[in-house]
Protein backbone atom coordinates (compact mmCIF):
# COMPACT_ATOMS: atom_id res chain seq x y z
CA UNK A 1 0.00 0.00 0.00
CA UNK A 2 1.34 3.39 -0.96
CA UNK A 3 0.98 6.80 0.64
CA UNK A 4 -1.99 9.09 0.08
CA UNK A 5 -2.17 10.71 -3.33
CA UNK A 6 -3.06 14.03 -1.71
CA UNK A 7 -1.45 15.33 1.51
CA UNK A 8 -4.01 16.32 4.14
CA UNK A 9 -2.48 19.79 4.26
CA UNK A 10 -3.51 20.19 0.62
CA UNK A 11 -7.02 18.85 1.33
CA UNK A 12 -7.41 21.38 4.15
CA UNK A 13 -6.25 24.17 1.81
CA UNK A 14 -9.02 23.31 -0.65
CA UNK A 15 -11.61 23.31 2.14
CA UNK A 16 -10.33 26.56 3.68
CA UNK A 17 -10.31 28.28 0.29
CA UNK A 18 -13.84 27.13 -0.61
CA UNK A 19 -12.54 25.03 -3.49
CA UNK A 20 -14.29 21.84 -2.40
CA UNK A 21 -17.52 20.28 -3.61
CA UNK A 22 -19.63 17.50 -2.13
CA UNK A 23 -21.78 15.38 -4.39
CA UNK A 24 -25.52 15.65 -3.52
CA UNK A 25 -25.81 11.90 -2.81
CA UNK A 26 -22.89 12.21 -0.39
CA UNK A 27 -24.70 14.95 1.56
CA UNK A 28 -27.80 12.73 1.66
CA UNK A 29 -25.71 9.83 3.07
CA UNK A 30 -24.12 12.13 5.68
CA UNK A 31 -27.55 13.36 6.81
CA UNK A 32 -28.88 9.80 7.01
CA UNK A 33 -25.86 8.25 8.74
CA UNK A 34 -24.72 11.07 11.03
CA UNK A 35 -27.22 13.94 10.86
CA UNK A 36 -24.43 15.96 9.21
CA UNK A 37 -24.85 18.85 6.81
CA UNK A 38 -22.28 20.23 4.35
CA UNK A 39 -20.44 22.31 6.96
CA UNK A 40 -20.26 19.31 9.32
CA UNK A 41 -18.70 17.22 6.54
CA UNK A 42 -15.98 19.82 5.95
CA UNK A 43 -15.27 20.07 9.69
CA UNK A 44 -14.97 16.28 9.96
CA UNK A 45 -12.63 16.08 6.95
CA UNK A 46 -10.37 18.68 8.55
CA UNK A 47 -10.01 16.34 11.55
CA UNK A 48 -8.58 13.50 9.46
CA UNK A 49 -5.06 12.38 10.34
CA UNK A 50 -2.59 10.28 8.41
CA UNK A 51 -3.34 7.36 10.76
CA UNK A 52 -6.89 7.30 9.30
CA UNK A 53 -5.55 6.71 5.79
CA UNK A 54 -6.74 3.32 4.57
CA UNK A 55 -5.52 2.98 1.00
CA UNK A 56 -5.00 4.76 -2.28
CA UNK A 57 -7.46 3.94 -5.04
CA UNK A 58 -8.58 5.16 -8.44
CA UNK A 59 -11.93 6.26 -9.77
CA UNK A 60 -12.98 3.48 -12.09
CA UNK A 61 -15.88 5.35 -13.66
CA UNK A 62 -14.03 8.56 -14.46
CA UNK A 63 -10.82 9.45 -16.29
CA UNK A 64 -8.79 12.60 -16.76
CA UNK A 65 -9.13 14.44 -20.03
CA UNK A 66 -5.90 12.62 -21.06
CA UNK A 67 -7.61 9.27 -20.40
CA UNK A 68 -5.63 8.51 -17.22
CA UNK A 69 -7.06 7.06 -14.01
CA UNK A 70 -7.90 9.64 -11.35
CA UNK A 71 -6.36 8.76 -7.98
CA UNK A 72 -8.51 9.03 -4.88
CA UNK A 73 -7.70 8.51 -1.22
CA UNK A 74 -9.75 6.31 1.09
CA UNK A 75 -9.90 7.08 4.81
CA UNK A 76 -11.57 5.19 7.64
CA UNK A 77 -11.84 6.90 11.02
CA UNK A 78 -13.44 5.70 14.23
CA UNK A 79 -12.58 8.67 16.44
CA UNK A 80 -13.86 11.68 14.49
CA UNK A 81 -17.61 11.17 14.87
CA UNK A 82 -18.50 9.94 18.34
CA UNK A 83 -18.98 6.16 18.44
CA UNK A 84 -19.37 5.94 14.66
CA UNK A 85 -17.16 4.59 11.91
CA UNK A 86 -16.57 7.07 9.07
CA UNK A 87 -15.66 5.94 5.56
CA UNK A 88 -14.76 8.69 3.13
CA UNK A 89 -12.91 9.14 -0.10
CA UNK A 90 -12.11 12.12 -2.25
CA UNK A 91 -10.04 13.29 -5.17
CA UNK A 92 -8.81 16.49 -6.75
CA UNK A 93 -10.31 17.49 -10.06
CA UNK A 94 -7.22 19.03 -11.64
CA UNK A 95 -9.10 20.44 -14.60
CA UNK A 96 -11.31 22.60 -12.36
CA UNK A 97 -8.89 22.78 -9.41
CA UNK A 98 -11.49 21.44 -6.96
CA UNK A 99 -11.54 18.89 -4.18
CA UNK A 100 -14.41 16.49 -4.81
CA UNK A 101 -15.81 14.56 -1.84
CA UNK A 102 -17.08 11.39 -3.40
CA UNK A 103 -18.13 9.43 -0.31
CA UNK A 104 -18.92 10.10 3.37
CA UNK A 105 -20.86 7.46 5.28
CA UNK A 106 -20.79 4.76 7.98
Amino acid sequence: MGPPSYPLKRINWYIDNKKARIRPDVIRDAITDFGYNEDDIYKALKKLKLRHFHRPSVLYHKKTHEGKDIPCDVYIARDIIKNKRLYTHFYIDSRNNLLIINSFHK
